[in-house]
């Protein structure tokens, strides 16, 4: 209508996801990898979304009002053929915004969110245990615009609840985890400013504060969790996260250079991690949910030149660094190793059939990550070629778009530091080639 938007969706999906194990070539012949099969160990996700987004224009404001509920049925089947976990989620989310503006160069933002979920168990082997979840929060954010500045800031509150019960022998009285009900309150607040001394330059720098409640797995696991081939186990001690990050960037974007550097350093009280140990449950790692004050600095580079003698031409380069560090001693676990991407851009225009053409080599390096944690593995280096190429069809009012995507060219043998499988000898995916073919509607109809 006239004043009002109103978007509305649902969404159904069903997936099967297989298991790695240790035994996977005596469960899966090689002969069947192309089969949709899954007569070994998987497990299948049903999700169901329903949701409504809708924008309201006041005399002099505006108000968003967003609504769901979604569905997430986890079923598991070990490889006899029965289910032996069986999990629903079922979520209720409201979002309110009311966005005004205080003049023509300042703004006033309020937000309101909750959420509603209720976990569920209907299987004999559980991970997580049967409760009850609700969170709130809500936050105000002002911001201010001047001929060279940008100033802004916010604040907000918030308390998440957490009610669990006895369910079965995952929290019995006799195992290490009992029911419990908890509250956890927070505050967050964020001030930022922008500053564009001269054209194509602007640097930013902001401080804020993060507040963040362990959610039901960190808090209540206790169990196998086949999808990562590892036992998790919580701890319903752990207090919230908080945290002080800053954070300083500065970026020069003209029509033949852009250039962005930035860097970060995030203190964090009370870190939630999940880190192996040297425990094992009949062959399988056995991890623990762990808090500790930690923090993490870090720092991107990004270099695009695009010389205006040859027009359609870039070159693209990349570099990123993480350092996850617990203040104690030792470093964090799963922190990604540093890594450089280059690729050179060509875009062609080009008439008659076509109306453009783009190929696009890249070369990916990730350096080797030996600042492990305890109990974690280092990774070595590897390097990756890409290629990507694609074209642009004139039909009609619209255009048929054609690419070819290609990972891993040269079909490099390499496992991610982040990889979950690499401790089973499980590599990263090898060479890999895609075909994308996109046709509007509008092509056909017409």
């Amino acid at each position: 209508k006239t004043n009002w938007k109103s978007e509305n969706s649902y969404n159904l999906s069903y997936n099967n996801f297989g298991f790695i194990v240790e035994d996977l070539k005596d469960v899966f012949t090689a002969d069947k990898r192309w089969s949709r099969k899954m007569a070994g160990p998987h497990h299948i996700v049903v999700l169901n979304i329903l949701n409504s987004k809708n924008r309201l224009q006041l005399k002099s404001s505006a108000l968003q009002l967003n609504g769901g509920i979604q569905s997430n049925l986890r079923l598991e089947d070990e490889g006899g053929g029965q289910i032996s976990l069986n999990m629903h989620l079922l979520s209720g989310l409201a979002n309110g915004k009311w966005e005004k503006n205080i003049s023509e160069s300042t703004v006033f933002i309020a937000n309101g969110q909750l959420t509603l979920e209720s976990n569920k168990n209907y299987g004999a082997r559980i991970i997580v245990p049967d409760a009850t979840m609700l969170e709130i929060s809500g936050s105000g954010f002002l911001r201010h615009t001047a001929s060279h500045w940008i100033i802004e800031g916010g604040a907000g509150v918030g308390n998440k609840a957490i009610k669990t019960l006895e369910t079965k022998d995952l929290n019995s009285p006799d195992k290490e985890i009992h029911p419990f009900s908890i509250n956890r309150p927070s505050f967050n607040t964020m001030t930022g400013i922008s500053f564009f001394p001269v054209d194509h330059l602007t640097i930013k720098s902001n401080v804020a504060t993060g507040y963040r409640a362990p959610n039901l797995a960190e808090l209540s696991s206790d169990g196998l969790h086949e999808g990562t081939s590892r036992y998790e186990i919580g701890d319903p001690s752990l207090g919230i996260e908080h945290n002080v990050n800053g954070d300083l960037s500065l970026e020069w974007d003209s029509p033949s250079l852009f250039f962005y550097c930035s860097g970060f350093y995030n203190q964090i009280f009370n870190y939630v991690y999940l880190a192996p140990t040297s425990e094992n449950f009949f062959g399988y790692p056995i991890y623990r949910y762990l808090q500790q004050d930690a923090h993490l600095l870090g720092s991107e580079v990004i270099l695009n030149f695009h010389p205006s003698v040859w027009r359609g031409v870039q070159l693209k380069n990349s570099f990123a660094l993480t350092r996850g560090l617990i203040d104690a001693g030792g470093n964090l676990p799963f922190i990604p190793a540093k890594k450089w991407t280059s690729s050179l851009r060509v875009d062609k225009s080009m008439s008659g059939k076509w109306s453009s053409v783009y190929f696009e080599p890249e070369l990916i390096y990730v350096a080797a990550q030996n600042s492990r944690a305890q109990f974690e593995s280092a990774t070595a280096s590897y390097s990756l070629f890409n290629f990507y190429v694609g074209a642009v069809i004139p039909k009609g009012k619209s255009n048929i778009t054609v690419s070819v995507s290609g990972q891993n060219l040269l079909n490099k043998a390499y496992t991610d530091h982040l990889s979950r499988l690499k401790y089973y000898g499980i590599l990263n995916p090898g060479r890999n080639v895609t075909l994308n073919i996109h046709i509007p509607l509008t092509t056909i109809l017409n």
